[in-house]
């Protein structure tokens, strides 16, 4: 023992240096790690370092933003001086781009990147989510309920139609991004400006999401990653819905303020508030319906990934299974995914054949959110002596919603979708400068939707007396083809690549919807599910319908540089489609941006030290939009089931009551941006600022002038501008200090809309109705998109003076019917009267500020990441409470309204309860606006890296662990389940309805390679 002490001893040197970095200069904080173990030492302020080897080991040398080496320690050297080299990796770094990749050095758009391993660090349902406030300018918006698509903007409002982005998977457009795995995806490129749009012409006015998924490498070895986790949600929030008690004392309020102020009488009260009338409130449930149709959601995630390569192939193939329950009681959504990429070489021809399936089932949610907040408490979820055996009440005047957990097990809607995408790309290289690209895809889609219920009984007066099956079926198939030619060329300080090309599109839409009311199944239908294949009778009624657009396109792009300091690119497309007549089909759109890489500059190299990167950049472009538009808007189809008497006897008909529109033109944005691309002291501190401005012109709208009278449906037509302008800022710094590394990065996005014409200047487009009395949104000319328009009020009266005091100019009471206690409303024209005329824009639910911040640490075998999110500046009109807080619709009520106005409780923002509303308290107003500001830690993961060592015993490559939490907190004045709101459309945003409740998730997992 003593002799192999000896013996190490005597192997055993200390060894000194210096790592000095491109400049010349020590550099302080570079990990010096002997490879294998956990031996090491840190460099000094003068970047001097010192550490015991034995012959043989290896030192690693590594440092945030420089390139890793390794030195093999020898006998005949002590002194290891070590010169580090600038990682230029966010340089060299290759993104996607339109119909090619290009250096991000030299982007001379606006492009951002969003890295998989960043976006993974959450248990995303959908890549959607893997985007949100990553990234300056794009707008995500996530619903709770399972299965549902996020609503993703790029830079605002750009239209009063359809505002979602392209979705670009492996290169074909138009993709659905719920179809795929988030675990297979390798980054997302967001083309933000028209420069980066643009070579996607009339399909980019609403910005590009370009989505790469993994392939294999070549001369790879089999590698084999699995990876999974399993975890628990629920609803971030209630909402204070009263009990039994306080809902009966808040009736019992109501109706008496009602006969104090001699709107009613005693009689007037319900049997239930009526002495004698043999009610007694302890004989009926106390139901918390919040806590029986919310639960706490499994959710599970395991994927499995083979990849390698040989001399002239790669491949990747992976698959995965995802379910997800969700917070409200049978709801939830389950996926398959199965995903094949390759590619082949043989000589100067490249084959990449990619195939990709999901299957999608969805429960949906049957139950009304807000209805479920509406159902007395009074009421028993289960009562096996009511015909359907779910609780109702229909005695003492008691009112209440049909009871939810009835409608959720009764009944059953379910969405299912098959999608299947295939496409094959070659490649083949004429010369080392000359190339041909081609594409062909296809996205088949098959969708099915069924909706079943039987006869029930779960209301008094919600019943159904027939059982009901209606079943939507759909299948729609996507067809793209592309083929170009590529040259690139450099001679001296000069390159240029040209592409030229042809794209092709035709997507067909085929639909039936059959609805069966009052049939029976076949005798035989066993316990399979209901379908129109087992119905035996019954009342049918049938639609169906099938449609074809067809689109043709030419391309090209020109990039030129000089000397890596001078950048310019030009691109244009026209598109023809068969959505327009023949005198507008064709639309051209064009883009030209350049830049200037001032870091390569020679009156700048006594900066580079500073100043690695800095590049300005500037771009112009015009983007196209026909989304607004369906397949046959400009024509006037005829449309049949339209009866007229003939000889005193019905005659069925047809007719076109819609006006044929053949000038129909393109929407257009036209895009300006100014930018700035920055890297600081060796690149630790890096960022992006961006200017922009984009008018969106020639939208499409229904003509707003069309008169009822004229039996025609408004045409659409081209006569509406908005305007999108605001600041984009993105910046990250990474460093370590001592084996602590971190890498913190952030965006804030300004955003200011405006909509500039509306064919006339006086214009303005309402949104749709709210909760059945009317449009609180309008979209005005001179103001933002979807801004609020009600009554604006001022507190609650106090005193009697105070009602006698609020007059006009000629003493007459403004509000004559109030009592102390009820709204003020504000007499805005000033005409002595409150009524519509006082309407005024009180709110807008578009946010002026988005923002994201990353926070990534490593310490030795440890990581960290948490990510934070939020919006500023916008308002959420809160239905729940414009609902829950009226006591006179005798439904269940919001607790609050236990604090409602009394002669001896006045310091309170909620108005008395009545039954008889003589002051309209309860109109909506500016009281049930509320501020949709919010805060929120989005994401915290903690893991762990075992040990090589031990890993090599089990001969594993990687094995990481991890504990994760998303939605961890939410600070918000908002009081709805969540400020998250997904718009109903483009002219109705920010109103929440009882939306599906947010949740948060904790979850374990694993992340395993071979």
């Amino acid at each position: 023992m003593c002799i192999a002490t000896l013996a190490y001893a005597q192997d055993t040197r200390t060894v000194t240096g210096a790592v000095i970095d491109e400049t010349g200069f020590g550099t302080p904080g570079v990990n010096v790690v002997i490879k294998g173990t956990s031996n090491g030492t840190v460099t000094d302020f003068d970047g001097k370092f010192a550490i015991a080897v034995s012959e043989g080991d290896v030192l690693e040398f590594r440092f945030i933003g420089y390139i890793a080496q390794e030195v093999l320690i020898d006998n005949a050297t002590n002194v290891y001086n070590i010169n580090l080299q600038p990682n230029n990796e966010q340089l060299n770094e290759v993104v996607v781009v339109g119909y090619g990749v290009q250096k991000k050095s030299d982007l001379s758009s606006a492009v951002s990147t969003i890295k998989a391993e960043e976006a993974n660090k959450i248990a995303a349902a959908s890549p959607g989510q893997m985007m949100q406030g990553r990234s300056a300018g794009v707008t995500v918006v996530n619903g709770g309920a399972p299965g549902a698509a996020p609503y993703v903007k790029i830079r605002g409002m750009s239209s009063f139609g359809d505002v979602q982005p392209l979705y670009v998977i492996d290169g074909i457009p138009g993709g659905d991004l719920t179809m795929i795995n988030p675990d297979d995806i390798t980054s997302f490129e967001i083309l933000k400006d028209g420069a980066a749009a643009a070579i996607y012409g009339s399909l980019a006015a609403n910005g590009v999401i370009l989505v790469t998924t993994k392939s294999g490498k070549k001369n790879q070895p089999a590698q084999i990653d699995f990876s999974m986790y399993t975890g628990v949600q629920s609803a971030t929030n209630t909402l204070p819905m009263a009990n039994a008690s306080e809902w009966y004392a808040t009736m019992d309020q109501a109706y008496s303020n009602s006969v104090k102020d001699g709107s009613l009488t005693e009689a007037d009260k319900p049997a239930y508030l009526q002495p004698g009338s043999g009610f007694d409130l302890n004989n009926y449930a106390d139901t918390d319906w919040q806590d029986e149709t919310l639960q706490t959601g499994i959710i599970q995630n395991y994927s499995l990934g083979i990849s390698g390569g040989g001399e002239s192939s790669n491949y990747n193939f992976s698959t995965n299974y995802f379910n997800q329950e969700g917070v409200v009681v049978n709801t939830g959504t389950e996926r398959y995914n199965f995903r094949f990429k390759s590619a082949f070489e043989k000589g100067n021809l490249k084959v990449m054949p990619n195939i990709m399936y999901t299957h999608t089932v969805t429960d949906n949610n049957t139950m009304s959110m807000s209805n479920m907040q509406k159902t007395s408490p009074l009421v028993s979820v289960y009562d096996d002596s009511k015909e359907s055996g779910y609780g109702y009440i229909n005695e003492y005047g008691i009112r209440s919603s049909a009871n939810p957990m009835g409608q959720s097990e009764l009944i059953d809607s379910q969405t299912t979708k098959d999608q299947l995408q295939a496409n094959l790309g070659l490649n083949y290289q004429f010369t080392s400068n000359f190339f041909a690209m081609g594409n062909v895809g296809v996205t088949k889609t098959f969708y099915k939707d069924r909706r079943h219920s039987p006869a029930y009984v779960l209301a008094s007066d919600t019943q159904r007396e027939d059982p009901y099956l209606r079943e939507y079926r759909a299948d729609w198939m996507d067809l793209n083809y592309d083929f170009t030619l590529n040259y690139m060329k450099t001679f001296d300080k000069h390159s240029v690549t040209a592409m030229a090309g042809i794209v092709g599109y035709k997507y067909q839409y085929q639909n039936v919807s059959m609805e069966a009311t009052g049939g029976a199944m076949f005798p035989d239908f066993g316990g399979l599910e209901p379908s129109f294949d087992g119905m035996a009778s019954g009342d049918f009624i049938g639609t169906g319908g099938f449609t074809t657009v067809t689109r043709f396109s030419y391309m090209g792009r020109l990039n030129y540089s000089y000397d890596d300091k001078y950048l310019v690119q030009a691109t244009v497309r026209t598109d023809g489609s068969s959505k327009f007549g023949p005198d507008n089909r064709w639309g051209t759109f064009p883009s030209v941006s350049a830049a200037w890489k001032i870091h390569n500059e020679p009156f700048f190299s006594d900066l580079t030290h500073i100043f690695p990167e800095l590049k300005f950049r500037a771009s112009y472009g015009i983007l196209g939009r026909e989304t607004s538009l369906g397949a046959y808007s400009r024509q006037a189809l005829v449309d049949g089931g339209y009866w007229y008497v003939w000889n005193n006897r019905p005659v069925g008909g047809n007719g076109s009551f819609e006006m044929a529109n053949n000038q129909l033109a393109w929407e257009e944005s036209k895009t300006t941006n100014i930018g700035i691309d920055f890297g600081m002291f060796k690149h630790k501190l890096y960022g992006t600022i961006n200017y922009y401005q984009n008018n969106s012109e020639s939208l499409l709208l229904e003509e707003p002038n069309t008169p009822p009278s004229s039996g025609v449906s408004a045409p659409i037509v081209n006569l509406g501008t908005i305007s999108n302008k605001g600041l984009e800022f993105e910046l990250g710094y990474r460093g370590a200090i001592g084996e602590l590394k971190y890498d913190l990065k952030g965006n804030l996005t300004t955003i200011t809309n405006e909509v500039v014409s509306l064919g006339d200047s006086e214009g303005m487009l309402p949104g749709d109705d709210i909760a059945w009395s009317g449009s609180y949104t309008y979209s005005a000319v001179g103001a933002a998109a979807s801004q609020f328009y009600m009554y604006q009020t001022k507190g609650l009266f106090q005193t009697q003076e105070q009602v006698d005091n609020y007059v006009d100019a000629n003493g007459n009471k403004i509000q004559p019917n109030a009592q102390p206690g009820d709204v003020i409303y504000t007499d805005v024209n000033g005409d002595g009267i409150i009524d519509s005329n006082d309407i005024t824009n009180v709110g807008s639910p578009l946010p002026t500020l988005e923002y994201g911040i990353n926070i990534g640490l490593t310490y030795k075998a440890f990581d960290m990441s948490m990510f934070f999110q939020g919006v500023t500046g916008n308002d959420i009109l809160n239905v729940n409470r414009y609902e829950m807080e009226a006591a006179n619709s005798g439904y269940n009520v919001s607790s609050r309204l236990m604090n409602a106005w009394t002669p001896e409780h006045t310091n309170t923002d909620v108005p008395r309860n009545v039954i008889v509303d003589n002051n309209n308290n309860y109109l909506m107003s500016d009281r049930h606006l509320e501020d949709g500001s919010y805060f929120r830690m989005k994401n915290i993961q903690i893991g762990y890296t075992l040990p090589k060592t031990l890993l090599q015993k089990i001969k594993v490559e990687n094995l990481r662990v991890y504990v994760n939490a998303d939605n961890v907190f939410t600070l918000t004045n908002y009081t709805g389940y969540d400020p998250e709101i997904v718009p109903v459309n483009a002219l109705t945003q920010g109103v929440d309805h009882g939306n599906y409740p947010m949740y948060r998730t904790f979850t374990a997992g694993l992340q395993l390679t071979f």
